[in-house]
C-alpha cells in the first residue's frame, strides 16, 4: 500500500525518533533497506541523525527524527493516508471507510492492509488488553462523548480528562471505548489507598506482557522508587499503549506527581495517549497546557439524553406511563435512571447522602445547599456574603457538583 519511504516517514512522525534497527523490525525489512532510503532523506533535508548515549547498553547508538521540514511533509501525508478508502471486514461483510475513521492507529491498521482489504479481528489478536477493564451489561448514547475521544485520539494533545457527577457514566464510557480500540490498552483504577508503587507496578506487569520489562524488573528490585527512573523507562519502553486511569479523584501525593512527569513524557511521544477519569481530576497540569500547549484537553459528561436515558428505561421494562417523568426528574443520570423503581427516591437519597454529601466538608455543604435554593443564575455575592469562600465554590466546580454558567 505504502513505499519504504512513506512508511518510514509515518513510523518517525508516530515515535518521533527511531534506531535504524527499530525501523527494520517495525516494517519487517532488512535494515540495510532501511539505511539506503534514511540517506536519501537526511539528503533532501526530511530527517536528521542524532548520536546518543542508550542507558543500560553502555554505548552510543544513531537514532533518526524529523526535521520541521520533514514533519510538516509528514503530516500533510498522513491526512492524505486517512483520507484514503479501503473495505474494511465487519462480522463477515466487508464495508468501505476512510482509514481515519477506523479505531486504530493509522500505522497498525496501513501495517495490516492486504489487498486493500483490513481485518479488524486479526490485528486485534495481537495486542495486550488489561483484563480488568469494567464489564457493562447495555450502552445507550454518548455518540458525541465517544467521537470527542476519537478527535482526542487524532489531536496532538496527550491527555484527556473526563470528569462528572458520581454515577454519571464517566467508567462505563471508558470501558466501551477502551473494549472496542484496536490496540495495546492499560486499565488502572485508582482507589483511597493506592500509592504510586501499586500503579507503577502494574504498569510494569502490562509492559512486560508487550515484551518490555525493564519497568517491571525495576519495579521488584530493592532500588528506591524514583519517579524520575520510572519516566526514563517510560520514555524508552512504552510504545504503542492507550492508558485509561479510572478513579483519578483517589489520587494523591506522589501519584499526581508522577502525572507530571508522564505528562513530560508523553511530549516526546506520538503513539501513546492517556485517558483520565474521576470525579475531578489532579492538577498536575496549569491552563498554559490545555489553552496554548493543547497537550492536555478536558471534557466533562452529564445526564444521558432524552432519547438514551427513554431506551434505558424501556430496557428496564418500566412502565411506559411514568417513562417521561422519571426522565425529567431524574435528568438523564444513568445510575439513578438504573434505581428507577417503587423505592427510587430513597435509594437515591442513600446513594447521594453516602457517595457525595458525607464526603463534603462543612462550607461545601453550605454551598450546595445555598445554590439549591435558585432555579436561574444568581451572582457569586450570594456566597461571598454568606462567608462561603472563592476556594470552596471553585473546589465543587472542579468536582462538578456546581456548574461555572449557574452564577456570574
Amino acid at each position: 500500500m505504502l513505499t519504504l519511504r512513506e512508511k518510514i516517514m509515518l513510523a518517525l512522525l508516530e515515535k518521533k525518533e527511531c534506531s535504524r534497527k527499530e525501523l527494520a523490525g517495525f516494517w519487517r525489512v532488512a535494515p540495510s533497506q532501511v539505511s539506503r532510503i534514511i540517506k536519501k532523506m537526511i539528503k533532501d533535508g526530511n530527517v536528521e541523525k542524532n548520536r546518543r548515549y542508550v542507558i543500560g547498553s553502555g554505548r552510543f547508538n544513531d537514532f533518526y527524527s524529523l526535521t520541521a521540514e520533514g514533519i510538516f511533509n509528514a503530516k500533510e501525508f498522513k491526512e492524505k493516508v486517512g483520507n484514503t478508502k479501503i473495505r474494511v471486514k465487519d462480522k463477515g461483510n466487508l464495508m468501505e471507510k476512510r482509514i481515519n475513521e477506523i479505531n486504530m492507529n493509522i500505522l497498525d491498521v496501513v501495517c495490516s492492509v492486504s489487498n486493500n482489504v483490513f481485518d479488524p479481528e486479526k490485528i486485534r489478536k495481537k495486542f495486550v488488553v488489561s483484563e480488568n477493564i469494567p464489564k457493562f451489561r447495555y450502552f445507550f448514547g454518548r455518540e458525541n462523548e465517544i467521537n470527542e475521544i476519537k478527535d482526542f485520539l487524532r489531536s496532538e494533545s496527550k491527555i484527556l480528562g473526563i470528569k462528572g457527577v458520581a454515577g454519571i457514566g464517566k467508567t462505563t464510557l471508558g470501558a466501551k471505548f477502551a473494549s472496542e480500540h484496536g490496540g495495546n490498552v492499560f486499565w488502572y483504577k485508582f482507589d483511597e489507598w493506592t500509592t504510586l508503587h501499586d500503579a507503577v507496578r502494574n504498569l510494569g506487569n502490562f509492559l512486560k506482557k508487550i515484551g518490555k520489562n525493564t519497568l517491571n524488573s525495576y519495579v521488584n528490585s530493592d532500588k528506591e522508587l524514583r519517579i524520575s527512573e520510572v519516566s526514563i523507562i517510560l520514555e524508552k519502553d512504552m510504545n504503542n499503549v492507550l492508558v485509561f486511569f479510572d478513579d483519578c479523584h483517589h489520587a494523591k501525593g506522589e501519584v499526581v506527581l508522577f502525572f507530571k512527569s508522564l505528562l513530560s513524557v508523553l511530549d516526546k511521544k506520538n503513539d501513546v495517549k492517556v485517558i483520565m477519569l474521576g470525579r475531578s481530576i489532579p492538577l498536575f497540569y496549569d491552563r498554559r497546557d490545555v489553552v496554548l500547549k493543547k497537550n492536555v484537553k478536558e471534557m466533562e459528561i452529564y445526564g444521558l439524553d432524552e432519547n438514551s436515558g427513554k431506551k434505558l428505561l424501556e430496557h428496564r421494562k418500566i412502565d411506559d406511563g411514568s417513562i417521561d417523568d422519571i426522565l425529567k426528574n431524574l435528568k438523564g443520570h444513568p445510575l439513578f435512571l438504573e434505581l428507577a423503581s417503587g423505592n427510587a427516591k430513597g435509594e437515591i437519597d442513600r446513594y447521594l447522602s453516602e457517595e457525595i454529601f458525607s464526603k463534603l466538608g462543612e462550607n461545601e455543604k453550605n454551598a450546595i445547599g445555598l445554590a439549591s435554593i435558585f432555579r436561574y443564575p444568581f451572582h457569586f455575592n450570594v456566597f461571598s456574603e454568606s462567608g462561603i469562600d472563592y476556594s470552596v465554590v471553585e473546589g465543587l466546580v472542579e468536582k462538578s457538583l456546581l456548574k461555572p454558567d449557574f452564577f456570574v
